[in-house]
């Protein structure tokens, strides 16, 4: 939409509420609602103060910045019956009016604007792996510890609940009924479609309760915002449907974990630079890239798995990354 889009929206639809949502500094997303009434054209002009301390940005002596909504990516939801225009915020400074230098839609503008003189756009298709619960609890007290997670397709109830139970590291492609969680896929599917979300297919990972989502080529900042916006509606479709979402690397032991493949390749003049003639079918831009990614991998490891959980992914025999290699179809 553009801003005199939002502004028709919010008046035809009879709009009470005006969501705005930014990305902190850990990656998750934050919010603050507006009445209608205290949302106007100005508003995409002079922004929404917010204190940033809270948010990763800064510290308390220097937390105040700005909410400035991108209106090309408002979307409309509803809240228990509540309808509100929601869209995603770049921040930006009080002093200076200027984007905030820790912004993480700012610091990917940034990325793309300084290859500028090789590449026009960066092409992205993420991967996204999670699992999904129909409980979870945990307690570390004085008393006991403890932590419990359970999936009515879980392989450890086999002969308890009388469902289909797909195997340990079975579940790869299965199919209903052994495909519990098909349906719920589906609603998180129809909902981010109707969205504008270019959503490639969907299935049942290797992992008991495990699922994922893939979505087609964008830009690298549609891609992000579809990141964020992939997880805000797989949890809440998830809630809704009395399931808890988890993209924890490693959420059980022994079993296959979630990670976040990104397919990729740079744009200019509207031609795919990574195709060529040299290894593999590669060009030389390519290579160049992928040399890049190796030789930054260690620095990378701090974006890419950044808890102690993700290590525990990254060990022999579930497909996931333990050497800093490239090859053709290489798992």
């Amino acid at each position: 939409m553009t801003i005199d889009e939002v502004m028709k929206c919010i008046k035809d639809e009879g709009i009470s509420q005006v969501d705005l949502k930014t990305t902190d500094i850990w990656g998750r997303w934050r919010h603050v609602t507006l009445a209608s009434t205290y949302f106007s054209e100005k508003t995409f002009a002079e922004g929404v103060g917010f204190d940033a301390s809270n948010l990763g940005y800064g510290n308390v002596v220097q937390s105040d910045l700005l909410m400035i909504p991108d209106p090309s990516t408002a979307f409309i939801e509803e809240r228990e019956g509540q309808r509100l225009i929601s869209m995603i915020c770049d921040v930006y400074s009080v002093d200076n009016g200027k984007p905030s230098t820790l912004d993480p839609r700012g610091i990917l503008r940034n990325a793309v604007s300084s290859i500028s003189d090789v590449a026009e756009n960066v092409m992205l298709a993420p991967e996204y792996e999670f699992h999904v619960f129909n409980s979870v609890a945990f307690n570390v007290a004085p008393n006991e510890v403890f932590y419990n997670v359970d999936s009515e397709e879980g392989f450890w109830n086999e002969g308890i609940t009388g469902e289909y139970i797909i195997g340990k590291k079975g579940g790869y492609h299965q199919v209903t009924p052994f495909d519990t969680l098909a349906t719920l896929r589906g609603a998180i599917v129809e909902r981010l479609m109707s969205l504008g979300v270019p959503v490639k297919y969907h299935h049942h990972e290797v992992g008991t309760c495990q699922v994922e989502i893939e979505l087609d080529f964008c830009d690298a900042l549609k891609a992000a915002d579809y990141t964020m916006l992939i997880k805000y509606v797989a949890r809440n479709v998830a809630r809704r449907m009395g399931y808890v979402v988890s993209f924890m690397p490693k959420p059980l032991y022994d079993e296959a974990g979630n990670g976040m493949h990104v397919h990729q390749y740079l744009v200019k003049n509207s031609v795919n630079i990574f195709s060529g003639q040299e290894l593999f079918g590669l060009s030389s831009t390519a290579l160049s890239y992928i040399a890049g990614v190796l030789t930054h991998g260690k620095s990378l490891m701090a974006f890419t798995n950044p808890t102690t959980n993700s290590y525990r992914r990254l060990t022999p025999g579930f497909e996931a990354p333990t050497t800093a290699v490239f090859g053709l179809g290489n798992r």
